[in-house]
């Protein structure tokens, strides 16, 4: 049970970038700002969101749960356009010994919008991560910082390219488990299409594709060796948004990760589904559903898990 507690840490730490599909056009929730299409945000805003994430490991036995609360500030300029978000995730695996993990994340955007048909993003984020367990007086710490480059071209009014690169560099972890440092890339990749304009019925629909190498190092000053997995996900996410600013969100993802170091093999599917309503100006009520399941190659029966989440901001 605890490989499989730290296969989702090890997980988290290429996963914060890509909760939506948000890579050629923008979301209808205007609290969700993603990298490359950043130029297209329209409304200055301010949010927290609350969410919960409870895990029914394969084993039937354990008990997992991940809480999360994060705040976001954003101004949108008629062409520059500036977003921070802070967080903190807690995860907890209770199976005789309690384990924990504590995330803390900083993430500071900004973007430029390019004549309504250009847009470009750059980011900047810091991830560090806190683990350990009541049977053990140390934990482990780990520090990640994440450089973003991203891009969106709109065609025909309706039509939206889109991609992004981000840079990982993993400091060497400190405390109970000393681990060597790694630095590895990502790209992603999107198709998408939105009908209509604000204050109109929309409807939105977006392909993404995000591909990671497999990336290693050895071993060294005593430390152990690290091995980021081989990752590919790919997700399809459709909305419709009406003229009274009512939204849903409906997406459906699928995660591969594999590891040549093992014949183990992971797949991770998500769907969510994210409604609310949103004004140009005024209050934001949003609420966020789904359900994950973790199925590894060499296991019998998955790891599922439920999500929640609710979103409460204000438009200016």
């Amino acid at each position: 049970m605890k490989k499989l507690f730290c296969l989702i840490f090890l997980s988290f730490l290429g996963t914060f970038s890509i909760v939506y599909a948000q890579i050629a056009s923008m979301s209808f929730n205007p609290n969700k700002a993603a990298l490359a299409p950043l130029g297209w945000k329209k409304v200055s805003n301010i949010n927290l969101q609350f969410s919960q994430e409870d895990f029914v490991p394969s084993d039937g036995e354990s008990d997992m749960q991940q809480t999360s609360r994060t705040a976001s500030l954003g101004y949108a300029g008629e062409e520059i356009i500036f977003v921070t978000t802070m967080g903190n995730f807690e995860q907890t695996l209770t199976n005789d010994t309690v384990y924990t993990l504590s995330i803390s994340k900083l993430n500071v955007k900004l973007g430029a919008n390019i004549q309504e048909r250009i847009s470009l993003g750059l980011s900047y984020e810091k991830q560090i991560f806190d683990s350990g367990s009541n049977t053990t007086n140390t934990g482990t710490h780990q520090e990640v910082m994440i450089l973003g480059l991203g891009m969106s071209i709109k065609l025909f009014d309706r039509i939206y390219l889109g991609a992004t690169g981000q840079y990982y560099k993993i400091a060497p972890s400190s405390g109970a488990t000393q681990y060597v440092g790694l630095n590895y890339t990502n790209t992603t990749v999107g198709l998408g299409y939105v009908s209509g304009k604000p204050g109109e019925t929309r409807f939105r629909v977006e392909l993404t594709s995000l591909s990671s190498p497999e990336k290693k190092a050895d071993a060294e000053g005593g430390r152990i060796e690290r091995t980021q997995n081989e990752r590919q996900t790919n997700q399809l996410i459709t909305g419709f948004q009406s003229n009274t600013g009512m939204f849903i969100e409906l997406l459906l993802e699928q995660t591969d990760l594999k590891n040549s170091n093992s014949t183990t093999e992971t797949k991770v599917n998500v769907n969510r589904i994210d409604l609310g309503t949103s004004d140009k100006e005024g209050m934001v009520l949003a609420i966020q559903m789904g359900n994950q399941k973790i199925k590894q190659s060499n296991t019998s029966n998955p790891t599922t898990s439920k999500f929640y989440g609710v979103t409460l901001g204000m438009n200016f």
